[in-house]
């Protein structure tokens, strides 16, 4: 018992009740007193464990920050890391690919100059062989001409009319192909003749040669068809048999004479050549399977040369036909196997 206690009941005994109530009330304001101190206390205790709690909780809660702002920072690091990594190599890979190029393109540009070189050689070997195919049928066109002047000279030694005759047809016959072989040298394309010009320019001669000049009258009817070599001269003999046999036989009396030229596309690679007059036609007895005339026998020769269908008919006159097939590549083909048949002969 304290002493506030001990004076309270020391008081009461000895009937001093005022001041054991003045006691009692020390000792409840004393017992308050230590109370609330205790009360304070523990709430001062209860308020720095709750502050240490709390500031234990906010170090936590900002460590666990820390380490998640390092963990953020950690994976930044990666990130840009393998950022940095991957754009370093994809610059190695893009200069990789730019020095490939760069072999690339001085590999294509050697292989460029190399084919630029082969070509200009390509161009002058073409360029010389057209100007040595130009000179070989300028020459042929030449020797042509020397060969029909050595028959204009020959004819002045002879005496019949026949042999005459003969000679001046031969030189009609090597003109047909001197045309052809002239109009190749002065084309552009070295191995195909316009029909067109060539047939003007043969019957142009015939006018002349024959000194017929308004007196028959010429018609044409022809495609723009252009012809190989291997062609132009046998339909080139045949026109010239043939419209020379129309001026020298065809017209006796008729006071209108007309020579009909048609060369036609009848379809692909189908192709007619028509010689018609109006002349007094084929003898009564002719027979176009016996063939008696030079001139008959030399145009179903050329006829059979290039495959054509050859035929002559009384048509009021005489018309003279040939149809045949010309595919330039096919002809090619053939011209170069007789070639190989006869160089392996």
């Amino acid at each position: 018992m304290n002493g506030v206690s001990y004076f309270f009941f020391t008081d009461s005994a000895m009937e001093k009740y005022s001041l054991a109530v003045n006691d009692l009330q020390q000792y409840q304001l004393l017992k308050d007193s230590i109370f609330n101190d205790r009360k304070s206390k523990q709430i001062e205790e209860l308020q720095i464990q709750y502050e240490t709690e709390k500031k234990e909780k906010e170090i936590s809660l900002l460590n666990n920050q820390n380490k998640a702002q390092e963990i953020r920072l950690e994976n930044t690091t990666m990130v840009r890391n393998f950022i940095v990594l991957a754009v370093l190599i994809l610059l190695g890979f893009l200069y990789y690919r730019y020095r490939i190029k760069q072999k690339s393109n001085r590999q294509l540009e050697e292989q460029q100059k190399v084919i630029n070189q082969k070509n200009i050689s390509l161009e002058n070997l073409v360029k010389e062989k057209e100007w040595l195919v130009k000179e070989i049928h300028h020459r042929v066109k030449n020797n042509f001409h020397i060969v029909m002047g050595l028959l204009g000279t020959q004819t002045e030694y002879l005496k019949t009319e026949e042999a005459i005759q003969a000679i001046a047809e031969s030189q009609h016959r090597i003109q047909a192909m001197s045309l052809i072989h002239q109009k190749l040298y002065q084309s552009d394309n070295l191995s195909a003749i316009n029909m067109v010009e060539y047939i003007h320019e043969l019957v142009n001669y015939l006018r002349d040669s024959f000194t017929i000049h308004q007196s028959i009258q010429f018609k044409f009817d022809i495609d723009p068809i252009e012809l190989e070599l291997s062609h132009c001269i046998p339909l080139g003999l045949i026109m010239n048999e043939a419209i020379t046999n129309s001026i020298k036989y065809a017209f006796p009396h008729n006071k209108e004479k007309v020579i009909i030229i048609t060369f036609k596309n009848m379809s692909e690679h189908h192709l007619r050549l028509t010689i018609s007059d109006n002349g007094i036609g084929l003898p009564a007895a002719f027979n176009a399977r016996h063939l008696n005339s030079m001139g008959m026998k030399l145009m179903q020769g050329l006829s059979d040369d290039i495959d054509a269908e050859f035929s002559i008919n009384n048509h009021n006159g005489i018309e003279i036909r040939l149809t045949f097939i010309y595919d330039p590549e096919i002809t090619a083909d053939l011209t170069k196997i007789k070639t190989e048949s006869i160089n392996s002969i």
